[in-house]
C-alpha cells in the first residue's frame, strides 16, 4: 500500500474512488491521477502490484487560461468558480464557500465530442454545454462562450 502525495507540496491527498483528479487541501494544487482504474481504497492508499506504483505519479494541472464561470446551469445549486483550461484538459475549480458535489467537473480536452451556445431567460442566462465521449455534460454559465469555445478548439486543434 502506498499513499499518494501532491504533485506540487508533497503533502498526503484526500481523494474519491475513481476520480481522475483531487484537489490538494494544504497547498490547493489540482492533482491529475493520470490512471485512475487502479484500486484505491479508503485511507488514501493504492494496492496493486509495485509496478503500478511507479504508474501512478499525479500532476499538478497548470491553467493557461482562465474564465469566471457558474457551474450548473440555471439553478438553485449552482456553484461559482473559475474555468481553467491546459494544455489537455478542462476543469472548473469552484470557490472555497461552495457546497455539494464538487465531482465531474474534469473533462480531457481530446474527448470533448460537442460544445453548444444555450441562451435562456430571454437572453439574459448565456450557458455553455461541454459534452465528452462518454455522454458526461459540463453546463457552464458565463458572458465569456466564445472565448471559452476558442480557448478549447485551439488546443483541440493542436491536439491532432
Amino acid at each position: 500500500m502506498k499513499a499518494l502525495n501532491c504533485a506540487n507540496c508533497g503533502a498526503n491527498l484526500n481523494y474519491t474512488m475513481n476520480s481522475p483528479i483531487t484537489i490538494c487541501q494544504y497547498c490547493d494544487s489540482v492533482n491529475v491521477l493520470e490512471n485512475v482504474s487502479i484500486k484505491i481504497d479508503t485511507k488514501n492508499s493504492v494496492e496493486g502490484p509495485p509496478s503500478f506504483y511507479e504508474e501512478i505519479k499525479p500532476r499538478v494541472m497548470l491553467p493557461q487560461e482562465t474564465f469566471l464561470a457558474n457551474y450548473g446551469g440555471v439553478s438553485f445549486t449552482n456553484q461559482g468558480g473559475v474555468l481553467w483550461v491546459s494544455d489537455s484538459e478542462i476543469f472548473f475549480k469552484p470557490h472555497k464557500f461552495n457546497i455539494g458535489d464538487l465531482s465531474k467537473k474534469f473533462m480531457k480536452i481530446g474527448e470533448i465530442v460537442r460544445m453548444e451556445k444555450v441562451t435562456k431567460l430571454f437572453g439574459i442566462i448565456s450557458e455553455l454545454h461541454i459534452t465528452d465521449k462518454k455522454g458526461n455534460l459540463m453546463n457552464l454559465v458565463s458572458h465569456n462562450r466564445n472565448s471559452i469555445i476558442s480557448a478549447i478548439e485551439k488546443r483541440k486543434n493542436n491536439l491532432v
